[in-house]
């Protein structure tokens, strides 16, 4: 869960995983380069100069593939943390870091 409050007090911009329920199986589907392009163009656009990127753990995903292959592509520096995690308020810890 991230609290709408907390998402805006801290800037952060959030691109949705996609989650599919089979029948007792649930799964998810990282986001593709293409939309995390889409989302760092947009930071920039609002003004960011530089971008964090703390996706989902590459032990549960290849969110963190797909966002260093995106920052290649973006007009401003991107840095991918694998911060080895699935829950939002675990990847907010690192925001404490910088």
């Amino acid at each position: 869960m991230r609290p709408a409050w907390l998402v805006e007090r801290h800037d952060i911009w959030v691109v949705p995983l996609a989650v599919v329920v089979h029948g007792a199986t649930v799964t998810t589907s990282a986001p593709s380069p293409g939309q995390l392009v889409g989302a760092y163009d947009a930071a920039v656009v609002e003004g960011a100069t530089e971008i964090v990127s703390i996706p989902l753990g590459s032990m549960y995903s290849a969110t963190v593939a797909a966002a260093t292959l995106a920052g290649s592509m973006a007009d401003v520096p991107v840095r991918v943390l694998d911060a080895g995690a699935s829950s939002f308020a675990a990847r907010l810890c690192l925001l404490y870091t910088f």
